[in-house]
């Protein structure tokens, strides 16, 4: 996910390291309250070919909340944090700060 984000280009000074560490704490809000992905739940190959089945789409926000693994306090927790988020708002600063983002050398 990160080399699909920001490419292969080159980032190593402070300001970058910076603006990157930024545009990776709205990228993890983002995509992991928002953007819905399938997990494999097995692979049936008695012929060829290979038959892949898959889940519902879920946020992992979503698989954490129906997990019987996580405590309801931090289930609690994540509900709160996830109520002052807008989805829009962070596409915009992701929007924005991937278009501040300059490599030094792009290979």
């Amino acid at each position: 996910m990160v080399r699909r984000l920001v490419g292969y280009g080159r980032y190593d000074t402070a300001k970058q390291l910076a603006h990157l560490n930024g545009l990776y704490k709205v990228c993890r809000l983002y995509f992991n309250r928002f953007l819905p992905v399938t997990k494999l739940i097995k692979t049936e190959h008695p012929s060829s070919p290979v038959k892949k089945i898959y889940d519902a789409p879920n946020t992992p926000y979503q698989r954490v909340l129906d997990s019987h693994d996580v405590s309801d306090e931090v289930k609690a927790k994540l509900r709160r944090e996830h109520l002052k988020l807008d989805v829009v708002t962070l596409k915009r600063q992701l929007e924005q700060l991937l278009a501040e983002l300059k490599p030094t050398k792009q290979w």
